[in-house]
């Protein structure tokens, strides 16, 4: 009979251990989501910039990535061709960022209107993946 009870207590902590740790695992992975790259824009100079998935911080203007440019900006996002467009030809950054922890802004037309990009080559250590954050936002004026 005790070999039973402690088979019956080892079952229900594994089922536990399962649960919580799912959870766990759950919340985890919703933390780094933030930092999921949907692509790379290429800099004028050859940089890194990773268009993350980001994050909009409520009721502020601060946030980065597509769900800041979502957020922000009426939901369209640009495709990264039309990014590099402007990092690519804009005067202030046509000859490379050189922005190092800097957000640097660069305008330029894009099918007949003015479209700016802002990016940073700031590499922020909480995603892990020591690339930096990159694209803060792009948008049409």
């Amino acid at each position: 009979m005790l070999q039973k009870k402690k088979g019956i207590t080892a079952s229900i902590f594994a089922v536990l251990a399962v649960t919580f740790g799912g959870l766990f695992a759950g919340e985890a992975e919703a933390a780094g989501s933030k930092w999921d790259i949907h692509t790379t824009i290429i800099g004028p100079a050859g940089e890194d910039l990773p268009l993350r998935e980001g994050e909009q911080n409520l009721g502020t203007d601060r946030g980065f990535g597509i769900k800041h440019i979502q957020e922000r900006h009426g939901g369209y996002v640009p495709a990264a061709g039309e990014m590099e467009i402007v990092l690519h030809n804009a005067p202030n950054c046509k000859n490379g960022l050189n922005g190092g922890d800097k957000t640097v802004e660069c305008t330029y037309p894009v099918g007949g209107r003015d479209m700016t990009v802002a990016v940073t080559e700031r590499i922020d250590e909480r995603s892990g993946d020591h690339r930096p954050v990159g694209v803060i936002t792009a948008f049409y004026r």
